[in-house]
């Protein structure tokens, strides 16, 4: 799916928002800017639209899934119309006129890229954590090739790919979304209403299940393939970018996890499930803990999960990365609980159809024609 979009159209305007002015020490201030933040609904999430050069052009930036339908857990990689659709409902929004040539046009792609994220989620095997992908990941891929490091927020890693404008990373949704900093709930609660709650208790356990694989493609990678024009992407141009990029890693050759074969996917517990990562790593527990307090973990681990960390001898099985990052664990399209919430899943039938029908009903309500 499209997490982020930056874009750049071409739009004669009265300029909008507030001026950034330039400071230099050799030369006068310039005021060349004009930028502004745009809430669709009240609450909602936030588009940066920016008014460029004397009002001829305006840049927007956001992530699409979270101003349409409230959240990005899931969502669709059609470019184009997600550009078209914000772009119509931030020119509303600014009481900025467009023709029905404009709304074609955006439709067609007729507007810049500067940058554009693409995302998928893949199943996470049994007993394996974002946590310890991210583990894995730090410690077995080379650091001047990768440049691999831990998230200033949340869990995950991020990574470079080799010889390319390409950035990787890889999280842990469900904790990025109750990260209040993110004001993930907010968002949601404004689109949604009544209907919040529920979904969010869903969005909850679909993140849960899942690691979150972003592929980030900047400016000078857009620009040097011929990808910085909305023209040059059909619906299946973002899958052919990601599974391009994601072989390049060649991820089969890195070292596979080791992972346990017992299910320990009931031990819920945090302080639990660390006793069992210390014993499955060969840590011997007697040392570390009191007698009292391995006798209470010991009988914690086998009401959840069966499992005797005095008497049973971990097994362990490789898990190699390229398996877990596979086409074939990947998690398409929406759950199906997203049925039951029509608005927590944009779907696009006819998409040129529909943004063009509804940005003219729009305009005519405005006019009074």
């Amino acid at each position: 799916m499209i997490d982020l979009l930056d874009i750049e159209i071409s739009h004669p305007h009265r300029a909008f928002g507030n001026k950034r002015i330039k400071v230099s020490d050799n030369r006068p201030a310039t005021t060349s800017r004009f930028s502004s933040a745009v809430q669709l609904v009240p609450n909602g999430a936030r588009i940066n639209a920016t008014s460029l050069r004397k009002g001829t052009a305006i840049s927007i930036k956001c992530n699409p899934l979270k101003v349409l339908q409230g959240h990005n857990v899931f969502g669709t990689n059609n470019l184009r119309t997600l550009a078209a659709e914000i772009i119509v409902r931030v020119l509303d929004h600014l009481n900025i006129i467009y023709a029905d040539d404009d709304v074609a046009a955006w439709v067609a792609g007729e507007f810049d890229i500067h940058a554009v994220d693409i995302t998928h989620r893949y199943r996470l095997p049994e007993n394996v954590t974002v946590f310890e992908i991210r583990q894995h990941m730090i410690r077995n891929m080379a650091f001047d090739q990768y440049r691999p490091s831990v998230l200033r927020e949340g869990e995950g890693v991020r990574f470079n790919a080799s010889s390319s404008y390409a950035g990787w990373i890889i999280y842990d949704k469900r904790k990025e979304l109750e990260d209040k900093r993110h004001h993930a709930y907010p968002a949601l609660g404004a689109l949604l209403g009544e209907q919040a709650d529920e979904v969010w208790k869903c969005l909850l356990v679909t993140a849960k299940m899942s690691a979150r694989v972003e592929l980030k493609l900047g400016k000078k990678y857009l620009e040097q393939r011929g990808l910085n024009r909305g023209s040059a992407w059909t619906l299946p141009t973002a899958n052919e970018i990601y599974d391009r990029e994601l072989a390049a890693l060649r991820l089969e050759r890195h070292n596979p996890m080791n992972v346990l074969r017992d299910s320990i996917s009931a031990v819920t517990n945090p302080t639990h499930r660390r006793t069992l990562e210390m014993w499955a790593s060969g840590s011997n527990l007697k040392t570390l803990f009191s007698r009292g307090s391995l006798a209470v973990h010991r009988k914690a681990i086998i009401d959840a999960c069966g499992i005797d960390v005095e008497r049973d001898v971990p097994a362990i099985d490789p898990l190699p990365v390229s398996q877990m990052f596979d086409v074939s664990n990947r998690l398409e399209g929406a759950p199906n609980w997203a049925r039951q919430y029509p608005r927590a899943y944009v779907r696009f039938g006819a998409a040129s159809q529909a943004v063009q029908h509804r940005a003219i009903t729009n305009r005519k309500s405005r006019w009074g024609d």
